[in-house]
């Protein structure tokens, strides 16, 4: 069984990318399907969460790497010493949405399925104006959904950000700011939202110059 599961899995390796696609869609179109249901259901249930809680901003985190909480909390603290209090309630707070799922491998398991589906989602609803990637996630991004890229930081040479989630030597994050489209621009939220991440980015750009 193993050999044949490993002929398989080389068969599959070796076919176009669109035939790869097809190969995908045809055994797991179910498994999809229902992540994707999953997934809005939770990125609907976490904009509701995230509209009664009134943060001044909102991040997206994907990486191949699980990232513990203890440490997406301080990652949190540190950002929240830099946001500005757009909504001016007297307090700043952002929110780290967390999602990690290997897609580098040749078949997806269903947490990077998920991830996938969860960026599409937020990419077409304009969501998040800051997402944070690792090397994988940036290059899936940037071929998938280029036009919606406004500019891309590197900050994984950034000490703060090495000693909140404990950045292994050699992994890559990067910060990624979206563009301001013209339907966003009559939404208040949505440009405040937008101001925080550029204020995020100026301040790690002074911290690697």
């Amino acid at each position: 069984m193993d050999k044949q599961r490993r002929e398989a899995r080389e068969a599959v390796k070796n076919l176009p990318f669109k035939e790869k696609i097809k190969h995908f869609w045809y055994y797991y179109k179910t498994h999809t399907i229902c992540i994707a249901f999953a997934v809005i259901l939770i990125v609907t249930t976490t904009v509701q969460c995230m509209r009664q809680t009134k943060y001044d901003m909102n991040i997206a985190y994907y990486s191949v790497r699980h990232v513990e909480k203890p440490q997406l909390d301080a990652l949190t603290d540190l950002l929240e010493t830099v946001a500005e209090d757009t909504n001016e309630n007297g307090s700043v707070d952002v929110f780290i949405s967390f999602l990690s799922g290997d897609i580098t491998t040749e078949l997806l398991d269903q947490y990077a399925q998920m991830g996938l589906q969860k960026m599409q989602v937020e990419v077409a609803t304009d969501e998040y104006q800051s997402f944070i990637l690792d090397r994988a996630y940036l290059d899936t991004m940037e071929r998938l959904y280029s036009d919606v890229i406004g500019s891309v930081l590197k900050i994984s040479d950034v000490p703060k950000i090495k000693e909140a989630i404990g950045l292994p030597d050699g992994e890559e994050l990067y910060l990624v700011t979206t563009k301001m489209f013209d339907r966003a621009k009559d939404d208040d939220t949505k440009v405040k939202e937008h101001k925080n991440a550029v204020v995020i980015k100026e301040y790690f750009e002074g911290k690697i110059k």
